[in-house]
């Protein structure tokens, strides 16, 4: 990419990330590329779906969220704090994240719903179809076609099957779910599923450094285990009424040795 076609592709990410923050993630297109000051062909040479924007956006949170990993290793006064701080990052990252991640899952849904819907459509042209060969072929009933039947029948549940496979159905799940959730992301509707492992494994990689740290230095008790903190905090954000109340939620965590 260019040096120019990068500085701008920075330039709307940066915007987009001040506009949804300030307005949500269904915030006009138009004002991002008015605050990153491009014109809107530029911001859909970039991004062309709002869920292009809002996955570079997320991306580069992530990113951020974990590189001050290394920077409060280096300035926090003791790991604990380290730690402590990282959490609380952790924290802005789940509040922040909500609307991101749930902006596009209207959209997301009605796309599934249209595939599923052609697919039946197609399955009864062809149900149809059959019946009327059988009909042709001296048959009264359709279905004494047996084998037939069964034949088309067997692709129809497959189709369907494929189809909720390819529209993002429970059964297809990602192996990274745990993670997921973890993280905060549990509702994430996102196609890159290996992109979306590679930010869970950095997230945790990140946390799992500083509580190696704040154990090694006696500053916290040896049996704590980063998924369970990143599940508490996720827990503690999303249930308490305030970010105030959240971080005194968070004070009572028994963290000593």
């Amino acid at each position: 990419m260019r040096a120019d076609a990068q500085r701008n592709r920075d330039l709307l990410v940066a915007a987009a990330a001040q506009v949804f923050a300030e307005r949500g993630a269904d915030a006009p297109l138009d004002d991002v590329a008015r605050r990153a000051g491009v014109g809107n062909a530029t911001l859909y040479r970039h991004f062309p779906t709002r869920s292009d924007l809002l996955l570079a956006v997320y991306a580069d949170e992530v990113s951020q969220l974990c590189a001050s990993a290394e920077t409060l290793r280096e300035e926090a006064s003791s790991p604990r704090e380290a730690l402590h701080e990282w959490l609380r990052l952790f924290m802005d990252h789940v509040e922040g994240k909500r609307d991101l991640a749930l902006a596009d899952t209207a959209q997301v849904a009605e796309r599934r719903d249209l595939t599923l819907t052609d697919t039946a459509q197609v399955v009864g042209r062809r149900d149809l179809a059959l019946a009327e060969a059988a009909q042709a072929a001296g048959k009264a009933d359709p279905a004494l076609a047996t084998a037939d039947t069964a034949q088309v029948a067997g692709k129809r549940d497959l189709a369907l099957a494929d189809a909720a496979q390819a529209a993002g159905q429970p059964d297809s799940a990602p192996a990274t779910a745990d993670m997921a959730h973890a993280a905060g992301e549990g509702d994430l509707v996102l196609d890159d599923t290996g992109q979306v492992a590679g930010w869970h494994r950095a997230m945790l990689a990140a946390a799992s450094s500083l509580l190696a740290d704040a154990v090694r230095a006696g500053d916290v008790r040896a049996d704590l285990d980063v998924r369970d903190l990143l599940t508490l905090v996720k827990g503690i954000t999303l249930a308490a009424g305030d970010r105030r109340q959240a971080e005194r939620l968070l004070s009572l965590v028994n963290w000593g040795p």
